[in-house]
């Protein structure tokens, strides 16, 4: 028996029925890679229980190791996707007012209904209910905030968290909450383009790279990431027609 096979060691949840797999340190997967895994899982509901299970903590492994690369992987998808949106998408109009994210109709944002403009409510279980059981769990406030800075552009949200984690917000904050605000805006952009959108995806895989050349001090070329930008955003005036069926 090798040393990579005896240091795989199998753990069992029996409250759960989940195994999770601890690897050596060596065998852990490059952020990139750990990025890349993560929103596959996201994006594919067939994945298996157990492989998200590893692939969550192999993300919380490489968000402890590279904070700044994740708030600006965080970041960028986060941005990209809300302005991709109709101009006049109220997600893209959220204001803060005494230490709350509020929607542009002056509620608090973050919660299911923020989404039933484009998808109305047809079940009583919400986690039954197909077009936004994504949104059953409130919002945390941190989470809506990247929301809402994300709509001034990616290095506005990436400030804001790179100051976070220099004044010492732990890896799993920053990994909960930036993943949650990564899944609400793919399912926003969803909710106008449908589940088989390439667009988010192809986002997120772009950002991967991009976020580790800012984490490394690397240029990039954001005309190119405006151009693709512009050519994939949701027609303006679709939110009006959505909202009025």
């Amino acid at each position: 028996m090798n040393s990579a096979h005896m240091c795989r060691m199998k753990t069992h949840d029996a409250g759960m029925g989940i195994t999770a797999v601890d690897r050596c340190p060596d065998e852990l997967p490059d952020g990139l890679t750990c990025l890349r895994r993560w929103l596959v899982s996201l994006f594919d509901g067939l994945v298996t229980t157990e492989a998200r299970v590893e692939i969550d903590e192999q993300l919380l492994t490489f968000v402890r190791a590279r904070p700044i690369m994740f708030a600006a992987f965080v970041s960028g998808v986060v941005s990209d996707l809300l302005i991709s949106l109709p101009a006049e998408d109220p997600w893209r109009h959220t204001e803060e007012s005494e230490g709350c994210i509020r929607s542009a109709a002056g509620n608090p944002f973050g919660c299911w209904e923020d989404g039933a403009d484009l998808h109305h409510r047809a079940d009583a279980d919400l986690k039954s209910e197909p077009k936004l059981a994504a949104l059953h769990a409130p919002l945390s406030t941190p989470a809506a905030e990247v929301i809402h800075l994300g709509s001034h552009g990616w290095r506005v949200p990436f400030e804001k968290l790179s100051n976070d984690i220099l004044l010492g917000k732990p890896a799993d904050e920053l990994l909960l909450h930036g993943c949650t605000a990564v899944r609400w805006v793919v399912h926003r952009r969803r909710a106008y383009m449908g589940a088989d959108d390439a667009y988010a995806l192809a986002v997120g895989w772009s950002w991967g790279r991009r976020a580790d050349n800012v984490d490394r001090g690397v240029p990039w070329d954001e005309s190119r990431r405006a151009r693709l930008a512009r050519q994939e955003k949701v027609p303006d005036g679709l939110h009006e027609w959505f909202a009025a069926r």
